[in-house]
């Protein structure tokens, strides 16, 4: 190779290096929102409260009206915890009782897909404790309150690139069931800090999030341990874009995040006794991005843009006495592609 080539590659190579570096010094924000938008499905994901064991069993109509009579399992104890006060909770395959505590760990490594820039690998860490009080009553029917919160924080890096991300959250989250009918609504905010481990940048920013998610379903019992449960999400995102100043001087004006998120689903829940369950979920999650330009000295740039994606997962359950234990296994497939599982445990009281 003659040396004249050599020193020219040798000088585009650093040209684009260069030129990725200082486009990231202008995207970080947008990157980061971006990983933010994505954790938020995850931290509803773990939030909803999907059927009981108890409600997969389909309703037996019987004509005594003795509320003590073997109907809904919400009102009959299985296993010798009638006492009389309405509402009787069993234990029979696993429905759960006034109030739990619960810990949660997931993780997710996925790939970043932009439409028109390099993609980003990423991963997530989510630590999540709640605090849940099972079958309150409004209007005379079920209501589940949760409160949760925790920790996020991940990687995304590409080319060098690297932001080191690690924020807190917490939210509540009101679950009714109103015949067949299923409803999660789920409210949360918090904070994510972002360490840029990048030459370009002055300084790290910070992110914070608002965020409302309302699922709604219909429990459909195929036979008494299976039940199909389609649903549909919508939920809004608010994130706050700081602005920052380059080390070459350059002024970064970055505006706040809007997101809309829209994901049909469908849950299927089996029942397979002696406190076991299995299920499985489907999804295709659209986001609808609004707001989020970044100018540059007062010149706007091009604003980051991804595909949506589908999600697929399957879980296994069992409950020991007072203890749950969960285990779960999922994929993405599209703007964010790669792996996710996680494992949960709760103590009921």
């Amino acid at each position: 190779m003659k040396p004249a080539y050599f020193t020219f590659g040798l000088i585009a190579t650093l040209y684009a290096g260069n030129a990725v570096a200082a486009d990231f010094g202008y995207n970080a924000n947008s990157i980061a929102a971006h990983n933010i938008i994505g954790m938020q499905h995850y931290i509803v994901n773990r939030a909803i409260v999907l059927p009981e064991h108890d409600n997969v069993t389909p309703r037996i109509k019987q004509k005594a009206q003795d509320p003590d009579a073997y109907g809904e399992m919400i009102y009959y104890g299985e296993y010798g915890d009638d006492t009389g006060v309405l509402p009787l909770i069993g234990r029979s395959g696993g429905d759960t009782s006034n109030a739990y505590i619960g810990a949660t760990w997931e993780h997710m490594d996925e790939e970043l897909k932009f439409k028109s820039y390099p993609h980003m690998d990423t991963t997530l860490n989510l630590g999540m404790l709640e605090f849940g009080n099972n079958h309150e009553t409004l209007y005379n029917r079920p209501l589940d309150l949760k409160f949760f919160g925790g920790y996020v924080g991940g990687d995304i890096e590409n080319n060098g690139v690297d932001i080191d991300q690690n924020g807190g959250f917490f939210g509540v989250l009101a679950h009714q069931s109103i015949d067949d009918f299923d409803l999660n609504f789920v409210a949360d905010f918090g904070l994510m800090a972002n360490d840029v481990n990048d030459m370009t940048t002055a300084k790290n920013f910070n992110n914070v999030w608002v965020a409302v998610n309302l699922d709604a379903a219909y429990k459909f019992a195929i036979d008494e341990h299976l039940v199909l449960r389609p649903n549909v999400r919508g939920g809004y995102m608010w994130i706050f874009s700081p602005n920052y100043v380059l080390k070459n001087g350059e002024n970064i004006d970055n505006k706040n995040f809007g997101t809309f998120e829209l994901t049909p689903g469908i849950d299927i829940i089996s029942d397979l006794g002696n406190g076991w369950s299995i299920g499985a979920r489907g999804a295709y999650v659209m986001n609808f991005v609004s707001g989020g330009e970044t100018y540059v000295e007062y010149a706007k740039i091009e604003k980051l843009k991804t595909d949506n994606y589908f999600e697929y997962s399957i879980k296994i359950e069992k409950y020991v006495d007072d203890l749950f234990f969960g285990i779960n296994v999922g994929r993405h497939d599209g703007g964010r592609t790669g792996w996710f599982g996680g494992l949960t445990i709760k103590y009921l009281f």
